[in-house]
C-alpha cells in the first residue's frame, strides 16, 4: 500500500512551526529548559502521557504483545497503575516539598553535589541511548510505510529535533507532543475495531499467552515469565523505578502550575495508560502472532498490522500516529538531556553564576549532542530481540540503582554521599553482569524478558543493601534528616485533597477488575 510521503513532509514542518513560534516568552533558562510551575494542569498531563507513549509504548509493547500475548498488559497495569499512585502520593510531594525539580537535584540535597552529579551524570547516558532506540524504531516504521532507509529516516528525525532543541525548548516540545498525541490516538483507536475481524486466529485455551494469571508459575526457568519476575521485578522495581525517578516524567508532572495540580498529574495519566494498554496490546492479541509478526521482526509488528488491517486513508492515519509516538519520544529525550546536562551538571559544578542566556545556548548545544550520540543507542538495539528488551536493560542499569537511594533518601534519615555512591556503581555492576550471563547462556530463566526483570531485582536488591551497608560503616559523614524522611513525615501530616483519594481508588478498582477478567 503507497504511502504519499508528502504528508510526512508537512506533519514535519507543522512541529518545526510549532517549536518556532515556541521561542518567545523564554528569558530565563528554566523558561527553555524545564518549564517549573508554568503550565496548566491539562497541558501537563498530556504532555506527561505522550513522553512515555513513544517508542516503547507503541512499536516496543506491540511486539511484546505479538511475542508474549496478554502479558504485555503487565506493562500498564502491574508496571504502570500502582507506580503512579506512589509518584502523587509520595515521590512529588517529597519534591515539592523539598522545591526540587529533579531526581539528581534531590539527590543532592538529600546526600550531596557528588550524589547528585553522579546521578545526572548516569541519566545522561541512559537518555542518550533512548533516544537512539527511537531512531531506530522510526526507521523501522518509515521502512515500512514509505520505503525510506535508514540514513533518510535519521536525517529527518534529527531535523525536527534539532530544531525544537535550537528553538522551542521545553516549551515548544511540550506543544508538540499534545498534537502528537492527539494523532496517536486517531491513529490506534480503529485498529482495536477492525482487528476484532481476524479474531478467530487468536490463541486459545489457558496458556500463558492468553491469558495474565493462569498457569503462570511463580518462578520458572522456562516458562516465559513467572509471577516473582512479573510482581517484584516489572511491578516494584522496575515499574516504581520509572515513574518515581525517570526525569522526562518528573520534568512535565512539575511543570503544573500548583502542588495539587502536580500530583493530579500522574494519577489522571494513569487513565490515559488504561486506555493505551487496549489500544496497542489488544489488537495484536485479537489479530493473532501469525498476522502481527509476518516477517520475523517483533519490532514492526505495530507497522504490519495497521497495514494489514487499514484501508489506505485510515493507513495514512496509522503512520502519521506512528511517526508521531516516535517523534515525541526523540524530542523528550533530547529537551531532558539538554536539561540534565546544563542545569544539574554545567551550571552546578562546571560554569555556576553565568547569564541565564548563556545556559539557554548550552542547552541548545547539548540537543544537537544527544542527537548525535543516538546514533549508538540505534546500533546496539540490533543486538536485542526488541526494543523493548533494551529498553529494560537501560532501566535495570541507568534508573532503577538510583530508584533504591531515592527511596534510601526518603524513608531514612541516616546516610551518606560515599554509601550512596556504592549502592548506585554496585547496583549498575552486578545489573550489568547479570544481563551479560544470560547473553551468554550462563543464565536460564525463561526469556529475555523474564531475565530483564530478575536483572531489575538483582540490580535493585544489590543497591540498596549497599547503601545501608557503607552508610552505616563505611565511615563518611552523615547527612541529617533535614530532607528525606523528616520532609515525607511533614508532608503526610497535610491535607489531602478528597479528588485525590477518588482518582486513586478508581484507578486501583479499574486495575483489579481487569486482572480478573483476564485471568
Amino acid at each position: 500500500m503507497h504511502f504519499p510521503t508528502y504528508l510526512l513532509i508537512v506533519y514535519f514542518a507543522c512541529t518545526m512551526v510549532i517549536a518556532i513560534r515556541s521561542h518567545r516568552k523564554q528569558g530565563t533558562s528554566n523558561d527553555f529548559l524545564n518549564e517549573t510551575g508554568n503550565l496548566p494542569t491539562w497541558v501537563a498531563t498530556l504532555s506527561f502521557l505522550a513522553a512515555n507513549c513513544g517508542a516503547l509504548e507503541i512499536v516496543g509493547l506491540s511486539g511484546i504483545a505479538a511475542r508474549y500475548g496478554v502479558q504485555a498488559l503487565h506493562f500498564y497495569w502491574i508496571g504502570a497503575i500502582p507506580a503512579l499512585i506512589f509518584v502523587s502520593f509520595v515521590a512529588l510531594p517529597v519534591y515539592l516539598r523539598n522545591d526540587v525539580r529533579s531526581v539528581p537535584e534531590f539527590l543532592e540535597r538529600r546526600f550531596g553535589r557528588s550524589v547528585g552529579l553522579l546521578s545526572a551524570a548516569i541519566q545522561l547516558g541512559g537518555t542518550s541511548l533512548t533516544a537512539g532506540v527511537t531512531v531506530y524504531a522510526l526507521a523501522e516504521t518509515l521502512h515500512v510505510a514509505a520505503g525510506w532507509n535508514l540514513a533518510t529516516c535519521f536525517f529527518v528525525a534529527a531535523a525536527v529535533a534539532m530544531t525544537n532543541a535550537l528553538t522551542g525548548g521545553l516549551r515548544g516540545t511540550m506543544r508538540t507532543e499534545i498534537l502528537q498525541f492527539c494523532l496517536m490516538v486517531g491513529g490506534l483507536l480503529p485498529m482495536l475495531y477492525l482487528s476484532v475481524r481476524f479474531g478467530g486466529d487468536h490463541v486459545e485455551g489457558a496458556t500463558t499467552w492468553a491469558h495474565l494469571w493462569r498457569q503462570t508459575p511463580l518462578v520458572s526457568s522456562k516458562a516465559p515469565v513467572d509471577m516473582v519476575g512479573v510482581i517484584i521485578g516489572l511491578g516494584l522495581v522496575i515499574g516504581f523505578s520509572y515513574w518515581c525517578t525517570d526525569f522526562i516524567l518528573m520534568q512535565r508532572a512539575l511543570t503544573a502550575r500548583s502542588v495539587n495540580s502536580a500530583r493530579k498529574v500522574p494519577l489522571y495519566a494513569g487513565f490515559g495508560k488504561l486506555l493505551f494498554s487496549f489500544m496497542v496490546v489488544m489488537p495484536v492479541v485479537l489479530a493473532g502472532r501469525s498476522l502481527a509478526v509476518g516477517n520475523g521482526s517483533l519490532d514492526q509488528t505495530a507497522a504490519l498490522l495497521m497495514h494489514s488491517l487499514y484501508h489506505s486513508r485510515f493507513w495514512v492515519l496509522a503512520v502519521l500516529a506512528l511517526v508521531a509516538s516516535l517523534m515525541t519520544g526523540l524530542s523528550a529525550n533530547v529537551t531532558a538531556f539538554a536539561s540534565l546536562w546544563t542545569q544539574e551538571i554545567y551550571r552546578r559544578a562546571i560554569r555556576p553564576n553565568k547569564p541565564e542566556q548563556h545556559y539557554i545556548n548550552v542547552g541548545r548545544i547539548a540537543g544537537v549532542v544527544c542527537i548525535l550520540l543516538s546514533v549508538t543507542g540505534a546500533y546496539a538495539t540490533l543486538h536485542f530481540e526488541s526494543l523493548s528488551e533494551f529498553m529494560l536493560v537501560i532501566f535495570s542499569l541507568t534508573i532503577v540503582p538510583f530508584f533504591a537511594v531515592v527511596i534510601n533518601g526518603i524513608f531514612s534519615n541516616r546516610g551518606t554521599a560515599a554509601g550512596s555512591i556504592a549502592g548506585a556503581l554496585s547496583g549498575i555492576a552486578m545489573g550489568g553482569l547479570m544481563s551479560a550471563a544470560y547473553h551468554a547462556h550462563l543464565l536460564h530463566v525463561g526469556s529475555e524478558l523474564n531475565a530483564n526483570f530478575y536483572t531489575a531485582i538483582v540490580s535493585f536488591s544489590v543497591a540498596s543493601i549497599m547503601c545501608f551497608i557503607a552508610s552505616r560503616f563505611g565511615g563518611g559523614t552523615l547527612r541529617s534528616c533535614s530532607v528525606g524522611s523528616q520532609v515525607l513525615v511533614e508532608t503526610s501530616m497535610v491535607r489531602v485533597p478528597g479528588t485525590l483519594y477518588l482518582l486513586a481508588g478508581l484507578l486501583l478498582v479499574c486495575c483489579l477488575v481487569f486482572n480478573l477478567l483476564w485471568w
